[in-house]
């Protein structure tokens, strides 16, 4: 390769950690920016954190689409591309099509049409590969030698603590350790993760980010040994192989820590009391507790559009009631990201709910109508329809399979699966009711009592739509769910995108 044929080059610098400062990463741009100046050539910065695992890396993703308007790329080392073999292999032949080479920091360049280059290449991404194991398994050691210390090493300190880096211990933070205490307190007098957040927002405490207590954090600071002067590290591990539906590693809790250490850092509550508390939460735990009532109208009906997941709600620094954005992870070729259904002022889709329900008051008439008819119809299906049935769920089972292969060639995109697929389950799924429906006893009666419950529903309904009736909360819920299954929320996109609901009838 003649270095003089390169006229534009694409600048690639990477750095691991997020938790690593950015004056590493700032270095390596300016090495680099020097050197293709030095060299005459024009350039194009592409600089990220990621690991070098990560085959999605956004900017590299940037990088590669752009391929074509290169000569070359530059970077520090190889490893800033990737430590991991696969990798490197695809990327040879994409380099090789293109006919762009790899210019390293020291002079040194890679040619992907050189049988001895690829081999090198090889070599360093294995090498690579090796050194970044290596890494993995020092740092670990080195934080479970900080943990057996009595040192932090799981983060941004939990709130009530600060980090002091000369003494190399942790520091109560009082204004926060005031909070904590409370959050104690207030818990042995009401006992309940609900009840102790709606008391510390009322009266005006927050997070250590500034945010509004919610029954889950009340529940991980009761919870955390930290606060009675305890260390713990490696509580969970990381399965390599047991994954959630969505692709994201599960985190299996081992049956102690690795490591637990006292008396390195002043507890901000008394181990009695700590115990004490937790005791109460292991007691309530087992206790069988009463179904709650809904607090918003439409609790338990709201869900996301795109992912089906219940929206909850949450009251913003204007003491403003939102829906929360919908923050269910999904994993797309090994990169998270999230549903992104944004959120709305729960005002505005309760007018947007009776909005629609105004509209469709006729259809849950129709829906009543249906209901007579399939009674009737109940007492006609026929025994004989059972292998009918089940010969058709085979069919819809075979289509499934069907679906998952092309999808899995590539023959079909992947939302247009998902959207194939939960067609054909809500089908199976109707099939399955009603065979279930033929094994089950003709009752006279219950049909009616339902009949008469939506019925009622329905006139409330529509008193409460024309202004006469008024309710609790709890009390429309429930005549919401009598007609309603689910409430579809859509929202996506910026601020000047509608919102959009509908409703899903039973």
């Amino acid at each position: 390769m003649v270095i003089s044929t390169i006229r534009r080059v694409a600048i690639y610098a990477r750095k691991s950690r997020d938790d690593e400062t950015n004056e590493g990463l700032n270095i390596q741009v300016e090495q680099l920016i020097e050197k293709a100046e030095q060299e005459g050539w024009k350039y194009t910065v592409y600089k990220e954190v990621a690991s070098s695992q990560d085959d999605r890396r956004p900017q590299w993703l940037k990088l590669r689409e752009r391929l074509e308007d290169y000569d070359a790329i530059l970077c520090k080392d190889a490893d800033r591309l990737s430590r991991r073999v696969g990798f490197i292999e695809e990327l040879q032949d994409v380099l090789q099509h293109f006919g762009i080479y790899i210019i390293y920091l020291d002079g040194t360049f890679y040619d992907p049409n050189q049988d001895d280059d690829r081999f090198k290449m090889d070599v360093k991404a294995f090498i690579g590969k090796m050194e970044y194991e290596q890494t993995k398994k020092r740092l670990k050691m080195g934080r479970e030698r900080v943990a057996k210390s009595g040192g932090w090493c799981g983060g941004n300190p939990p709130m009530g603590y600060w980090w002091d880096k000369n003494t190399k211990s942790l520091l109560i933070k009082e204004e926060e350790a005031k909070t904590i205490r409370y959050v104690f307190q207030v818990y042995e007098e009401l006992q309940n993760m609900l009840n102790v957040s709606d008391r510390l927002n009322l009266e005006g405490y927050t997070t250590s980010g500034g945010k509004a207590f919610e029954p889950i954090v009340v529940s991980r600071i009761l919870k955390n040994e930290i606060y009675k002067g305890v260390i713990t590290y490696g509580k969970t591990r990381t399965s390599k192989y047991n994954l959630y539906p969505s692709g994201a590693p599960r985190q299996i809790k081992r049956d102690s820590p690795l490591v637990r250490a006292t008396g390195a850092h002043i507890p901000i509550i008394e181990p009695e009391q700590w115990e004490r508390v937790n005791y109460i939460i292991r007691s309530n735990t087992n206790v069988k507790k009463p179904i709650k009532k809904a607090r918003y109208q439409l609790s338990g009906l709201l869900r996301c559009s795109k992912c089906g997941r219940l929206l909850t709600y949450t009251k913003d620094r204007g003491d403003i009631f939102r829906v929360k954005t919908c923050q269910t992870p999904s994993f797309v070729d090994g990169v998270k990201r999230s549903c992104g259904n944004r959120s709305s002022a729960l005002e505005q889709v309760e007018a947007k709910f009776y909005e629609e329900l105004a509209q469709n008051v006729s259809e849950i008439h129709e829906h009543i109508q249906e209901i007579k008819v399939g009674v009737a119809r109940k007492k006609e299906i026929p025994k004989d329809r059972k292998p009918e049935i089940n010969a058709r769920i085979e069919i819809l089972k075979g289509k499934r399979e069907t679906t998952l292969d092309l999808v899995v060639d590539g023959l079909i995109d992947r939302e247009g699966g998902k959207e194939r697929v939960k067609k054909i389950d809500m089908e199976i799924s109707k099939l399955v009711h009603e065979l279930e429906a033929l094994d089950k006893p003709i009752e006279e009666e219950k049909p009616q009592d339902e009949l008469e419950r939506l019925q009622t529903a329905v006139a409330v309904l529509e008193g409460i739509l024309k202004g006469t009736t008024a309710i609790p909360t709890c009390t429309l819920n429930e005549i919401f769910t009598a007609v309603i299954e689910r409430v579809e929320y859509t929202r996506f996109g910026d601020n000047t995108k509608p919102l959009e609901l509908k409703i899903v009838y039973k």
